[in-house]
């Protein structure tokens, strides 16, 4: 055994190789074990927004909606006799942003982020400036991917200089219309 300074006495038990592998062993098996828990917590945090947040109202329309926006943007020709169902999805979708935010806003674009789809991104004029707002598909939602669907959050944003800024986030959607407010001044 390798004998220390006087300085170092309390630290002589650590020179021992046999107390340094053991140390360590079981420093390593705590940490495993405290892995799985952060593991298994995680999980449950996922299973419950999955649970209990659902932004179905805006959601169970949204790809009729994004299917009208496209004929739109591809030039198609509407017959203005014919009823789509599409429009309706789409009417009914923007009313449903309009009473949420509790303005006329005209929505521009719904696009889908991430290759699992497991958030929807809707861009929105109001006033002359770009908002966007990213509602999570709870239903989506993994312990891989939860951090980019901002944890099953909905997110405000608002663009400024080609940048979006976040303005709200929050799991009752109601509370985006005070930050939408608090934007504008």
């Amino acid at each position: 055994m390798i004998q220390l300074p006087e300085q170092y006495k309390d630290y002589q038990k650590f020179i021992d190789i046999e107390t340094a592998k053991q140390l360590h062993e079981e420093m390593k098996s705590n940490v495993e074990k405290y892995q799985k828990l952060e593991q298994l917590t995680f999980n449950d945090y996922v299973s419950v927004i999955k649970a209990n947040i659902n932004y179905w109202e805006y959601l169970t329309c949204i790809k009729g909606a994004r299917d009208w926006l496209a004929k739109l943007n591809n030039g198609e020709k509407i017959d203005r006799r014919r009823r789509y169902k599409e429009k309706d999805c789409f009417d009914f979708f923007q009313d449903n942003l309009c009473k949420l935010l509790d303005r006329k806003i005209k929505v521009k674009d719904i696009r889908t982020c991430g290759y699992e789809g497991y958030c929807y991104s809707i861009l929105f004029d109001y006033e002359g400036h770009e908002y966007c707002i990213e509602i999570p598909d709870t239903k989506q939602i993994s312990p891989k991917n939860i951090e980019y669907a901002h944890f099953g959050k909905m997110v405000l944003y608002k663009c400024f200089d080609n940048v979006y800024n976040e303005i709200k986030s929050s799991y009752i959607p109601e509370e985006l219309k005070k930050g939408f407010g608090e934007a504008e001044i």
